[in-house]
């Protein structure tokens, strides 16, 4: 059972990180623009 909430916890520690990961290019690379 506790097998099952780890493993829970990291695919949702993963999907968060990549949610934050895919929102955060294409503010990052709009600033990298040259003015």
């Amino acid at each position: 059972m506790a097998d099952r909430f780890i493993f829970a916890g990291v695919i949702i520690v993963v999907v968060v990180i990549a949610l934050v990961v895919v929102a955060e290019l294409p503010i990052y690379q709009f600033n990298q623009m040259p003015r």
